[in-house]
């Protein structure tokens, strides 16, 4: 049974956006990881670039990645469950609006978007591809862009 929380840096496409949410976080439970790998089997077998689907259960957040691994790095964070994890971050990443929100899959991996709240798709928020192995352990994952 899958029960994967997954917190990601979150990039706009236009370099010049301010005031946008900076990460997002979310649970994936085993229905949703079953969706995710039917849809890149899809993807794949018929020599697709992505597919995609609206999903609303992510938390958007201003929260900055410096935040989020201040967190990270606390003893309490490392020896504690997913669970607590979960809440010890959710308490730093206060909620941000977003509209169009989306996971889109790829053959190998996925990542999420959305538009900030009254915003064109000329400020799109994507999260860095998290590859779908990072769905075979129950472990929280923090993504960030490749360096």
């Amino acid at each position: 049974m899958t029960n994967k929380f997954i917190v990601s840096t979150v990039v706009c496409i236009n370099d010049f956006a301010s005031d946008v949410p900076q990460s997002v976080s979310l649970r994936i439970d085993t229905m949703l990881e079953q969706r995710i790998r039917k849809l890149a089997t899809y993807v794949k077998k018929n020599d697709l670039q992505l597919t995609e689907f609206y999903f609303y259960d992510a938390n958007w957040s201003f929260c900055g990645e410096d935040e989020i691994q201040e967190i990270t790095d606390q003893d309490e964070y490392k020896h504690s469950d997913s669970t607590r994890q979960e809440a010890m971050l959710r308490e730093v990443m206060p909620s941000a609006r977003t509209e169009c929100p989306v996971i889109r899959v790829m053959k190998d991996s996925f990542q999420l978007s959305a538009l900030p709240r009254h915003c064109g798709d000329d400020m799109t928020l994507n999260t860095p591809s998290i590859p779908l192995s990072e769905l075979k352990t129950n472990v929280t994952a923090f993504i960030t862009p490749p360096t």
